[in-house]
């Protein structure tokens, strides 16, 4: 089954103390990526594509092949790398392989530098190496889905390129990429933006990169910069909070006032 896109529409979740709106996202192929701070709904939103929570109200609908699923309905096609997700403690290669065998396995195995682990027991591995795991499996099913929670969190330097590569080549799946750590330059298809539970942006990030304002957590200091300076930065930084620049908001719209009343300045 081939997937068109994911769509959601007037999405609400509600808890006693936290409230999620998304009024429209869609997802298609490639990679997407979904930031904000912690507590911002990207793990609810990321939850609810994957049919493990319900929204409280609107719809969420997988179009595959002209057809509408529910969430539920598509969860055998979606790959889930979750920051709470549990595994039997196996041997890694005993979790590897009830997976998937043969040349992809060994193919990530590799990419994701796993060899020296696989006689090691899955909870006696460190949180960066656990996570490795939990991507391998992910990718192993051969997902046409793949929902990443937080991914970079706890990896080593080196080994990120090489799962930003392993994404990259998937052009024909549908990713989403949770994460409130930025410094991973990628060639996105759409970018959300969440903050306190309320839809700040979604869409084309070329669009939105130069509004979008981090406050972000640097060496012991919360600074303040653009997605451009924060995709020089060789490592993942903590996201403290995101907002659209509203000084650039006002230009944006006398540009457009202009241009729609076809005023020239000379």
């Amino acid at each position: 089954m081939d997937i068109d896109r994911i769509v959601l529409k007037n999405v609400v979740k509600k808890y006693k103390r936290f409230t999620l709106k998304i009024k429209h996202a869609e997802f298609r192929k490639g990679l997407n990526l979904v930031v904000g701070s912690n507590g911002s709904g990207k793990t609810t939103m990321l939850k609810m594509i994957a049919g493990f929570t319900w929204p409280s109200n609107g719809n969420i609908e997988i179009i595959a092949e002209g057809k509408k699923y529910s969430p539920r309905q598509a969860m055998k096609l979606v790959g889930y790398v979750a920051e709470d997700v549990i595994f039997p403690n196996l041997k890694v290669r005993e979790l590897i392989e009830s997976f998937s065998s043969g040349s992809t396995c060994e193919e990530l195995i590799s990419n994701l530098d796993l060899r020296d682990h696989l006689d090691k027991k899955y909870l006696e591995l460190s949180a960066g190496l656990r996570k490795r795991v939990q991507i391998a499996i992910a990718l192993l099913k051969k997902p046409k889905i793949i929902l990443l929670d937080e991914p970079f969190s706890n990896l080593d330097i080196f080994i990120i390129p090489r799962i930003k590569d392993i994404l990259e080549k998937l052009g024909e799946k549908t990713i989403i990429i949770v994460t409130s750590h930025i410094g991973i330059e990628a060639d996105v298809e759409t970018i959300t933006i969440l903050d306190q539970g309320r839809l700040l942006y979604h869409g084309d990030p070329s669009v939105i990169k130069q509004r979008i304002v981090f406050e972000a957590d640097v060496e012991g200091k919360t600074v303040s910069m653009d997605l451009d300076a924060l995709n020089k930065i060789i490592h993942p930084i903590k996201i403290r909070s995101v907002k659209i620049n509203s000084q650039t908001d006002a230009i944006v719209d006398f540009i457009k006032s202009i241009k729609n009343n076809k005023i020239i300045h000379s």
